[in-house]
């Protein structure tokens, strides 16, 4: 089966056969953990994590300068992270002029939305502990048993063995 030309140019319209810059590549890693700590943290469980620290996320932006006045976090701040869920970054563009998530009202950029979220992100870590470690340690060893003699033994021993996997995540 062959791709077609046009469906190809639209994959990659700067027709680099898909490179990056190392800049470029730590940008993308950046916007995808935040994106994943959006909707596997903060908006999980029906926003269950947001809606618990929302009183304190309100006292601290009170305390931040140059923002907008009228802004509810518990309106504005989980429309912005429900519309960046569900649709992306590249639709902060939009979605300063959207009626629906209510920014209208406000004197905001993309830029400012996506800085928000960079802070709503790093509150939210901040709050739940930093980052999420998880370890895992189990490890099975297998003796093979028997002296030689082709008996076929394969006893099965647990060893606790300092082996851990670590999974961190970025924001």
């Amino acid at each position: 089966m062959s791709v077609d030309e046009n469906m190809f140019d639209q994959m990659d319209p700067d027709d680099d056969g898909f490179n990056m810059t190392i800049e470029e590549a730590e940008k993308l890693n950046k916007n995808m953990n935040m994106l994943q700590f959006i909707r596997k943290n903060i908006l999980m469980h029906n926003a269950k994590i947001f809606n618990k620290h929302l009183v304190e996320l309100e006292v601290t932006t009170k305390k931040l300068d140059n923002f907008p006045t009228g802004w509810k976090c518990g309106l504005n701040d989980l429309n912005l992270l429900t519309a960046v869920k569900n649709f992306g970054f590249n639709y902060l563009s939009k979605l300063v002029n959207e009626k629906e998530f209510t920014f209208t009202d406000f004197p905001v950029t993309s830029r400012d939305l996506f800085n928000r979220l960079a802070f709503l992100c790093e509150f939210y870590r901040e709050i739940s502990g930093g980052n999420k470690i998880k370890k895992k340690k189990s490890s099975l060893s297998l003796d093979l048993g028997g002296q030689g003699n082709g008996s076929g033994n394969i006893n099965q021993q647990r060893k606790k063995l300092s082996s851990k996997v670590i999974i961190f995540i970025n924001i």
